[in-house]
């Protein structure tokens, strides 16, 4: 039995390749013309062996079809399942990069999608760690010159000794802390309003990319809204992306330009955490305003 006109399949299979690299130019990727070759090669060579079998012993039939016929098709099965698994292993190398587990198959694109939202879950649980961590010890991250913020406060006001006391430095401080419980590279500069062109000079801004803020202000906007357009300036280089936002600092009744310097873009929900540690500092600086005029009233009396 000759079967020579199965040539016509991988000539067409051929013909086919070609067109697509050179006429239709649909630019697969290489790894796809390659598969492509390796089963193309693969049919020629299973092609040339039936070809050189000998059908003479196959003079049976089953279900009325010849038993040469049934050697073809059960042959061309096994060895397109060995094809199939080579190109498995050594080929598409699915054996990696595809999981196949109680009818769950992850693709290697599926694969990089679990990975990077496994990321996130872990950056997204350290942020929520050192928001813990920095709320729950104050005392340990609020300090003048390394001296706890109620005993600095009152040694300043009774010029008991030089201490320099410089609230938006104890802020900018406070909120380094924050990243540096993350064990982040970020760095936060804290800046009063007044001084905008010098943060503009700092990190070379333009001053129109703080029109729109100035606009708002103005009009007496609520810049306690971290995420809202106006709010928010962005920059974003090669190396590092630098996010700056406008905070009414209620302890000096001031406004203050925060600026955070990182090598990943400041999501939405981190600058949301943010604002809770701001408004539980705040709160912690009142109190503790308290417990100095207390102190202070005490010294008096006595």
């Amino acid at each position: 039995m000759k079967l020579s006109y199965l040539y016509a399949i991988p000539v067409i299979f051929l013909i086919y390749i070609l067109l697509d690299i050179f006429l239709f130019k649909t630019n697969k990727k290489l790894f796809t013309y390659k598969r492509l070759s390796y089963y193309l090669i693969y049919i020629v060579l299973y092609i040339t062996f039936i070809n050189h079998t000998t059908f003479n012993n196959f003079n049976d039939s089953y279900l009325g079809i010849p038993s040469g016929y049934w050697f073809v098709f059960v042959t061309f099965i096994g060895s397109f399942f060995i094809a199939f698994l080579l190109d498995i292993i050594f080929i598409s190398q699915r054996s990696i990069s595809e999981i196949t587990t109680k009818g769950i198959k992850l693709s290697s694109e599926d694969r990089n999608v679990v990975e990077k939202q496994t990321n996130f879950l872990k950056h997204f649980n350290q942020i929520i760690l050192a928001e813990n961590e920095i709320i729950q010890n104050l005392d340990e991250y609020i300090k003048i010159e390394g001296i706890n913020y109620v005993e600095g406060l009152l040694r300043f006001l009774k010029n008991q000794e030089d201490i320099n006391y410089d609230e938006i430095q104890i802020l900018e401080n406070y909120l380094n802390s924050y990243f540096k419980v993350q064990k982040s590279e970020s760095k936060v500069y804290v800046y009063s309003y007044d001084a905008l062109d010098d943060l503009i000079h700092d990190f070379q801004f333009k001053h129109k990319d703080f029109t729109t803020l100035q606009k708002a202000l103005h009009n007496n906007k609520d810049n306690r809204f971290f995420i809202a357009d106006w709010n928010t300036i962005h920059k974003k280089s090669k190396d590092h992306h630098i996010l700056c936002f406008c905070y009414n600092y209620q302890v000096l009744g001031k406004n203050v330009i925060i600026a955070i310097e990182s090598r990943y873009a400041v999501e939405d929900y981190e600058l949301l955490i943010i604002s809770n540690i701001l408004k539980v500092y705040e709160t912690y600086l009142f109190i503790s305003g308290f417990k100095v005029e207390m102190a202070l009233e005490n010294d008096i009396q006595s």
